[in-house]
């Protein structure tokens, strides 16, 4: 990340785009510059505010009580908090579940302890490194800690002492697995009768009882995001038998024991940006689960990906960055005219196909009137000033270390949550996937046709493609993002009822349909040129579910998308007939293939992907005349199928309206 691109022009109070650089540097740096002695330092530091800088504490009583522990630390290391859009009510609220959180076992670990052994076994060994490297008398020139964190080559960190201090990091250990057990236990239990019910943080606190602090615990966060929070408020409780076994446990813990564990809770939320040792650790342990892994050693391309995606640092600055250098809102209003004409086309093509009863067009019509087009990225995304207010909780001033940028922005992340608390919701505003995805999808429960701009990357999208470009390429992907959604609703391959479900026979018709993509064998060749051959027939005899699967996309998309594209060169004609005089015409179609086969050469692209291009195209006839193949050429192949109609993708059968 340059200096250039990562300054924001703009006079706002926070600089995001600078924030984004300092981080990206202090992630790469931290190998070079930072000691484990540094690296304690810095947690104590970031322990100060929570008062919990006696952390780990290994002899004497606790120096808070169990309600001093809730009004300083909060809730989050007993429940997960977060924000919750109704739809009945256009609003967000606030929300409390079970705990969570991303760096420990799941609640079912904890209670079936035999089937994860060697999980837990390694969660524990992440805790007693981490537990290592902070506890008071350690010192940075014992043993188990090198000057340096090297994570280049083999170090003495990755063995785990046995000397004198072992008992006391096993006592300390033992506090912060009762309290975790016993929290997982509790949540398991209640997972075993699920409910939700919406209260007043008045009423949940009276059935909570007067001894836990719900108002105070929760009111601490909020005050950090600068965000009013009254008792009156609604509160959407998932599993309440939880919070109300929890509630009574914390009345019957050792504070001790509660103490370590909120510490505990505070340093796990940034293992993975203190030592490399704790990060093997910790990724030895996420290995073990369902769970996904992380870098253990902080490269520059590794850096990249803490700061994008899902769990990203700084996901919505990295966006902006990445759109306003390569998918500005042109683009975004381009690409989503040519999603939209192709969506045109898909709707004709429910309309005119013979195979579906008209219950089932009239279901799939009214699912393409509430589809939503979620094409490039939402237009906040290039918003700076609302970009720059994500990050304005975040204090980091000068030259910062990786744990406190991994604390602040984490702790801005989560904040930034609570301020949409009575904030105003509609679902259909919402976009599930990340602009920087690189992965299309339909998603069924926002009826949403989801093309991220880092999906849309060249050769799909290029704002320089002439429009026979554009069409064969996204075009094309469009139509089969839409087909993928249409057989999901219909619920074809599954037996799930939903609101636009097929009934069970037309389900079966339509995969009887199917067969006509599973071409018969053909006469034996020359041994050369069937050794040549062998894969390409092989896929396209196949009939499994996944190979139908995407001959029927490739199939419907290409007919689809260059239907779209024939239609608007049917309406160019009649005003520009010069531009299509002799060959011109034939060569756009050319142009349209070629594009729609060059989105399939990515650098990710296998053989498989070849055998699909060459017989969604052979079995095309608009390719076979546009490049002119004769009968015994390898790519005339014969359309079997009549899931789309053949005077479909005839010129002037239906055209589109388009400002493309």
């Amino acid at each position: 990340m340059t200096k250039k691109e990562s300054t924001f022009q703009a006079d706002y109070s926070v600089n995001a785009g600078e924030l984004a650089g300092k981080v990206y540097n202090a992630c790469v740096m931290q190998e070079h510059l930072e000691s484990p002695m540094s690296v304690k330092k810095n947690v104590i530091e970031i322990l100060k505010p929570f008062k919990i800088e006696s952390w780990p504490l290994s002899i004497g009583p606790s120096p808070l009580t169990y309600k001093e522990i809730l009004k300083f630390v909060g809730l989050r290391p007993l429940a997960t908090v977060s924000t919750v859009g109704i739809e009945l009510q256009h609003q967000y609220i606030l929300s409390v579940n079970v705990p969570l959180p991303r760096f420990a076992p799941s609640p079912h670990m904890w209670v079936r302890i035999d089937e994860y052994e060697d999980a837990l076994a390694a969660y524990r060994d992440f805790i007693r490194s981490v537990l290592t490297l902070i506890h008071p008398h350690e010192t940075p020139s014992n043993r188990k800690y090198e000057e340096k964190d090297c994570c280049s080559k083999s170090s003495r960190q990755d063995t785990d002492s046995n000397d004198d201090d072992s008992k006391v990091i096993y006592d300390m250990l033992g506090d912060i697995v009762e309290v975790e057990k016993s929290l997982a236990t509790m949540a398991f239990e209640a997972g075993t009768s699920p409910t939700s019910t919406i209260y007043t943080i008045e009423q949940w606190e009276k059935e909570l009882g007067e001894d836990f602090l719900l108002f105070k615990a929760l009111n601490l966060d909020f005050k950090k995001a600068n965000s009013p929070l009254k008792r009156t408020d609604k509160i959407l409780v998932h599993l309440p038998g939880y919070f109300k076994s929890m509630a009574e446990y914390l009345t019957k813990v050792r504070a001790r024991n509660l103490y370590n564990y909120a510490g505990w809770f505070l340093v796990r939320e940034i293992a993975d940006g203190l030592t490399c040792h704790i990060r093997r650790k910790l990724n030895s342990f996420l290995q073990r689960t369902t769970k996904p892994g992380i870098a253990v050693q902080l490269n520059e391309g590794a850096c990249v990906k803490k700061l994008i995606g899902h769990y990203g640092l700084m996901n919505r600055v990295i966006t902006y960055l990445y759109l306003k250098n390569n998918f500005k809102e042109h683009s975004i209003t381009q690409a989503s005219n040519i999603a939209k004409v192709t969506g045109k086309q898909f709707n004709a093509f429910i309309r005119q196909n013979s195979w579906m009863e008209e219950k089932t067009k009239e279901k799939m019509r009214t699912w393409m009137e509430a589809l939503e087009y979620h094409i490039g990225a939402h237009r906040d995304s290039l918003n700076e000033s609302i970009v720059r207010k994500s990050y304005d909780i975040v204090k980091l001033l000068g030259p910062s270390s990786l744990p406190h940028c991994f604390h602040q922005l984490r702790e801005n992340n989560y904040l930034q949550k609570l301020r949409l608390t009575k904030e105003g919701y509609e679902k259909k505003t919402i976009w599930p996937v990340s602009a920087l995805d690189t992965k299309t999808a339909y998603y069924e429960d926002f009826t949403s046709l989801e093309m991220p701009a880092g999906a849309l990357q060249a050769p799909i999208y290029k704002e320089e493609d002439v429009t026979s470009q554009a069409y064969g390429s996204l075009g094309s992907l469009a139509a089969e993002v839409m087909i993928r959604g249409l057989t999901e609703e219909g619920s074809v391959w599954t037996e799930r009822k939903g609101k636009y479900s097929w009934e069970r026979a037309q389900k079966r018709r339509f995969k009887t349909m199917l067969n006509c993509l599973k071409l018969q064998k053909r006469k034996q060749r020359s041994d050369w040129k069937r050794q040549k051959q062998d894969q390409q027939e092989k896929f396209e005899q196949s009939g499994g579910e996944f190979n139908l699967k995407t001959k029927l996309y490739d199939h419907i998309g290409v007919r689809i998308s260059f239907k779209s594209f024939d239609a608007l060169m049917s309406k160019c004609k009649e005003t520009c007939p010069t531009m299509f005089a002799g060959d011109a015409r034939k060569n756009k179609i050319k142009k349209f293939f070629s594009s729609f086969v060059r989105r399939h050469c990515g650098p990710d692209a296998t053989e498989q992907d070849e055998y699909r291009v060459n017989y969604a195209l052979k079995t095309f006839e608009a390719f076979t005349e546009a490049f002119e193949c004769k009968p015994g050429d390898e790519m005339k192949g014969v359309d079997n199928c009549e899931i789309v109609p053949r005077t479909f993708t005839e010129a002037g059968s239906e055209a589109a309206d388009s400002e493309s």
